[in-house]
């Protein structure tokens, strides 16, 4: 592969794939053989053997970018999201339950989820465990047997 394509971003070879190469990539990441992946979206395997570095390159980088790439559309999506909410809240029109769920949900979201104390009680017995200390060990290690 030139320095030019290995230096470029995945958004730029990926303008530079073909809709099947761009296939391949993404089915690239669910399978541990090109031939599998090429299975999946119906092409030869001879055929994505035969393609240039660069779409193993963007297969490579795809892996990498994937969450960065998937925090960018959630992120472009967090205003729409975050109005959909305040709407139901201030919909004059939607029942008071839907209204009260939202209203919690903005509120979850943006001061946290209030915690809540619970008392516990627990009485636990452990039989059969042995310890045996080994001369050169620090901590001791636990045989349970399992």
């Amino acid at each position: 592969m030139n320095d030019s394509a290995e230096n470029s971003s995945l958004a730029e070879i990926w303008e530079e794939l073909t809709p099947s190469q761009k296939r391949f990539v993404v089915a690239y990441q669910r399978h541990t053989s090109k031939a599998d992946a090429a299975a999946e979206v119906g092409l030869a395997a001879s055929t994505v053997y035969s393609w240039p570095d660069k779409v193993d390159h963007a297969a490579e980088m795809f892996y990498e970018e994937t969450a960065a790439l998937a925090m960018q559309e959630l992120e472009e999506a967090l205003v729409e999201a975050a109005m959909v909410k305040t709407q139901e809240v201030r919909d004059p029109g939607s029942t008071e339950g839907s209204q009260q769920e939202a209203a919690s949900d903005v509120l979850d979201r943006v001061m946290g989820k209030p915690t809540q104390k619970q008392d516990i009680d627990m009485d636990a017995t452990i039989e059969g465990v042995d310890v045996k200390i080994h001369p050169d060990a620090a901590e001791p290690d636990i045989d349970d047997g399992k």
